[in-house]
């Protein structure tokens, strides 16, 4: 249970992605919103102590910090390309994906 704890929590890097494209200038977006970049270090300090916390439940400390750092770095390419082909729909669904990773993470590591 502990491997797939592991890689949901992995999976919660999109919402933080999302939160992210939110508040930086990027090429499919364009200019960020007023207050958006303040809001936005309050989602990605909450997401990466959440799944952090979570990531070190299933995989021990060593293990779960190095596991956020891959993920943030592995899915961070992925999405960049997303979000040039598909703007809209990449922010809405890796913000709802991502959300609910951590979810089923944390419901994984509690059983």
């Amino acid at each position: 249970m502990n491997e797939a704890a592991a890689l949901l929590a992995a999976g919660a890097t999109l919402a933080g992605l999302a939160a992210w494209s939110r508040m930086v200038a990027t090429r499919a977006l364009g200019e960020p919103q007023a207050g958006a970049r303040k809001a936005g270090w309050w989602v990605i300090a909450l997401l990466l102590a959440l799944q952090l916390a979570c990531a070190i439940a299933a995989a021990g400390p060593a293990g779960g910090a190095t596991l956020v750092a891959c993920a943030w770095t592995l899915l961070g390419w992925p999405y960049g390309m997303a979000l040039n082909a598909w703007p809209a729909r990449t922010l809405v669904w890796s913000q709802r994906s991502g959300w609910v990773a951590l979810l089923m993470a944390w419901l994984a590591v509690a059983l």
